[in-house]
């Protein structure tokens, strides 16, 4: 009777301890459209898987109308539920003003998230073409499921870029988590 007393406590405590908890990030589709052709062109939008454990996103862009002096960005976080339904967060920022600041921790969390693969690094004004090169999802992957952990489900990053009032970029970035 005591072994079992034993037994009992044991497992107990063993189910009461987590070992690990493993998410996946996983790429499952990208959306480019340029909203006027005449001040910028999409040059590459892709998501390529090296192999089975390396797979990366590409964005590229071309604009034709420089200097770029100010930029506002609305971004949705929309999940999965019987089409994507909004989720937690909906924002639009001054692209220019954030960049000389960097104050706001949810844009930052946001901003992190492709920077060190981007050329997007500093201040207005932009003289140049923007691009995030070979984004991968290992680092992805550590973002939403260490740095701030977010559940699983499918999920659409829906970005909308505008310059001089008016829209010029759409930007939707689909992925999982499982």
């Amino acid at each position: 009777m005591a072994a079992f007393r034993w037994v009992a406590v044991l497992l107990l405590i063993l189910s009461f301890t987590v070992v690990k908890v493993c998410c996946k990030f996983e790429f499952t589709n990208i959306n480019c459209t340029s909203l006027d052709p005449e001040f910028m062109d999409v040059a590459e939008c892709f998501l390529k898987s090296a192999n089975r454990t390396y797979k990366y996103l590409t964005l590229k862009t071309r604009f034709y109308k420089l200097p770029i002096n100010n930029i506002m960005i609305r971004v949705k976080v929309l999940k999965r539920l019987n089409g994507y339904k909004p989720f937690l967060y909906d924002f639009t920022l001054d692209g220019c003003k954030y960049l000389k600041g960097k104050q706001n921790q949810l844009i930052q969390f946001f901003y992190d998230m492709f920077a060190p693969y981007s050329n997007v690094n500093h201040t207005c004004p932009y003289n140049h073409d923007v691009y995030v090169e070979k984004l991968p999802i290992s680092y992805l992957d550590h973002r939403v499921t260490v740095v701030l952990p977010v559940p699983e489900g499918y999920y659409c990053i829906h970005s909308t870029f505008s310059t001089e009032k008016r829209a010029v970029f759409d930007l939707k970035v689909y992925f999982q988590i499982s």
